[in-house]
């Protein structure tokens, strides 16, 4: 992370340089699964600013959406599922946002008390799951 690597010819001080930059690299995938669905991130990180692609899965093969943006500033993530990321099934998903958070312990969660949990890794559902 460039915030250690500026902290590094100040060792005497890097206790509180390492509060300066993001200390979880939250690039890769996260998964978040429950008995109805599947929804999963790709992302990137570049310093503190996170970006990627969101997909839903429902009843195992349908996508709700794929493609949708992911942004923002670690620790602090942002869905946004665009009219075009919908499946033809799902136009009324065009809209939704899922605010998000990494936590201290390394998982992705909801900011907004729902039940979004997201882990480390993926079981493909997204990437085999078909369009309707």
């Amino acid at each position: 992370m460039r915030a250690l690597r500026v902290c590094l010819p100040f060792a005497a001080v890097l206790p509180a340089c390492a509060l300066l930059g993001p200390r979880e690299e939250v690039t890769g995938t996260w998964q978040f699964s429950d008995r109805q669905r599947t929804i999963q991130l790709s992302l990137q990180q570049d310093d503190d600013r996170i970006t990627g692609t969101a997909c839903e899965v429902a009843a195992g093969t349908y996508v709700i959406y794929r493609g949708a943006p992911v942004t923002g500033r670690h620790p602090h993530l942002t869905v946004t599922v665009t009219p075009e990321s919908t499946g033809s099934c799902c136009p009324q998903q065009a809209g939704q946002r899922y605010s998000l958070k990494l936590e201290k312990r390394g998982d992705i969660v909801a900011t907004d008390g729902s039940a979004l949990r997201f882990t480390r890794g993926s079981d493909g559902r997204c990437s085999s799951g078909r369009v309707e």
